[in-house]
């Protein structure tokens, strides 16, 4: 991989917060810093989802959550 100048300056900043570490290592800790924060967005994102069929399950529209949800696909088809 040939880093670009965005990647030199996200290099440079980890050398500050690990010092002591290889440059390869500086990667691979940035790396998983990446994995870990899409990890927890996707982890906020399935709460919100959560959140939301809960509020849709307490209107109680006369359906349960399940139904709820295939109505609510089969208007996503249109």
């Amino acid at each position: 991989m040939t880093p670009d100048d965005e990647l030199v300056a996200a290099i440079a900043r980890a050398a500050v917060r690990w010092p002591e570490a290889s440059r390869s290592e500086l990667v691979r800790r940035l790396a998983l810093e990446g994995d870990r924060s899409g990890a927890e967005t996707a982890a906020r994102a399935e709460m919100r989802r959560r959140e939301g069929l809960r509020v849709l399950a307490s209107l109680d529209l006369g359906l349960g959550v399940e139904e709820e949800l295939a109505e609510l696909r089969s208007d996503w088809r249109r």
